[in-house]
């Protein structure tokens, strides 16, 4: 982590680190060594931020491996336990600001009412015993040959983390990740005719905007893919960043299952962290109730079961209802004959 948002950064955390921390150990990790963790030494790789191993943090400042663990869980708690780096779902006001800021990033101002794009992202980690979950097996995939957590999230124009779920092992697509999140109770919250955009493993909605699938497109078909493509390429890019920004999710997590969601959410956090200080949010003071029915925990993550057993994958049905934004902007696109920009055009066909 550069100099500058750490040191805005050590501020916030600080009373967390000294007063909020219940670990007790043997040997009481001093305060340097708690920063250590998170912003390294001269030399030094850091557990979070670049990759490090916990062995790293034990040579380095000379501790026994319960306390080293015990100094990572301390700042990954101070980290959660910070309300500035709460999560932030747009309501209102500032779910409209969020569409303002996509309406300006797409072409054309096709994709005008968007207020973020949804991904999944496989965290790789170690395969659970038998004593941790009735089926290790369930977590391993074989597309990504490894063992892992679906981590599903939605960012905004400005490649914020807005809200996100983990509670499906790695085996489970992300239709099926989707179907078990709840969120499709959160975005019924969102203004008339606002929406998120995903790939074509979520299910069509009014409130979800997927691709046209197939090869035989029409051609406002084919225009309307494209526009949703570079709505929804800011997801992908947020979790490139995320994933090159903080190391630790380079290799598996060297953590319990039961601490994988803490980890996940202090980098979440700190992704967040760095992205307002490169780039103001705007925030409108006016705000909505949230509805019963959806529950948010105190860290910005959508409440969840976590499932015990692998759930029936979940699959494409024929009968699938029809989008009506996205047969509203194909209609626009055909009615004004607007297709792919010209310097896309050229670049396929190269």
């Amino acid at each position: 982590m550069r100099l500058l948002p750490l040191l805005l950064l050590l501020p916030l955390l600080g009373a967390c680190v000294a007063y909020g921390s219940s670990v007790s150990t043997a040997a009481e990790p001093t305060q340097e060594a708690e920063w250590d963790t998170l912003a390294g030494g001269n030399e030094r790789r850091t557990y979070n931020g670049t990759g490090g191993s916990i062995f790293e943090v034990m040579d380095g400042c000379v501790f026994a491996k319960s306390t080293a663990y015990a100094i990572v869980y301390r700042v990954i708690d101070a980290i959660n336990q910070t309300r500035e780096f709460d999560c932030v779902w747009p309501e209102g006001d500032d779910a409209l600001d969020q569409c303002g800021v996509y309406r300006q990033r797409s072409t054309n101002n096709v994709i005008h009412m968007c207020v973020g794009a949804m991904d999944g992202l496989f965290v790789l980690i170690f395969e659970p015993s038998l004593r941790r979950h009735v089926n290790p097996r369930g977590f391993y995939s074989g597309h990504k040959k490894g063992f892992g957590m679906n981590f599903q999230a939605v960012c905004n124009a400005r490649y914020k983390i807005t809200a996100w779920t983990m509670n499906c092992p790695g085996s489970c697509n992300d239709r099926t990740a989707f179907k078990h999140s709840g969120f499709e109770r959160v975005l019924k919250t969102l203004p008339k005719g606002a929406y998120i955009v995903g790939d074509g493993a979520y299910p069509a909605s009014d409130q979800v905007l997927v691709p046209y699938p197939g090869t035989t497109l029409t051609p406002s078909q084919d225009s309307y893919n494209f526009y949703q493509s570079q709505a929804r390429i800011f997801i992908e890019q947020a979790f490139g960043n995320m994933v090159k920004t903080w190391g630790i999710l380079w290799r598996p997590l060297q953590v319990k299952l039961g601490r994988v969601s803490s980890v996940m959410n202090a980098v979440v956090r700190l992704h967040n962290f760095l992205r307002r200080w490169r780039a103001k949010v705007p925030q409108s003071p006016w705000r909505v109730d949230q509805p019963q029915e959806v529950r948010f925990a105190p860290d910005g993550s959508l409440e969840g079961t976590y499932y015990d057993t692998v759930p029936t994958r979940g699959r494409p049905t024929t009968g699938q209802r029809v989008s009506a934004p996205r047969e509203a902007i194909r209609q626009y696109l055909k009615q004004y004959s607007i297709g792919r920009p010209r310097w896309n055009l050229q670049r396929n066909s190269t």
